[in-house]
C-alpha cells in the first residue's frame, strides 16, 4: 500500500500499479488518483510494509527508490 502526499496537499493511497522512475512517474490502483503521478509533484510517498529482506517488512521511501533506479529529478 503506497501512501502519497502531493506538494499541493492532496493525498492518495493505493497499491502500486505501474512504476516508471526513469520517466518520472508511477500509477496507483486508486480511483481518486490521477492516471499518472509525477514524481516531481510528490512531497512524500511511502510504500508500507514491503518485504525486502529476511528481517521482515519495512517502509520504502518511493522518492529515494526512484533516485536509485534512475530518476534524474529532485
Amino acid at each position: 500500500m503506497v501512501k502519497v502526499t502531493m506538494k499541493d496537499g492532496k493525498t492518495y493511497e493505493g497499491d502500486l500499479w505501474t512504476w516508471r522512475p526513469v520517466q518520472g512517474w508511477f500509477a496507483l490502483l486508486d480511483d481518486h488518483a490521477p492516471e499518472r503521478i509525477w514524481l516531481r509533484d510528490v512531497s512524500q510517498a511511502v510504500n508500507k510494509n514491503v518485504w525486502r529482506t529476511v528481517k521482515g517488512p519495512e517502509d520504502v521511501d518511493m522518492l529515494e527508490r526512484a533516485k536509485k533506479e534512475g530518476w534524474a529529478g529532485g
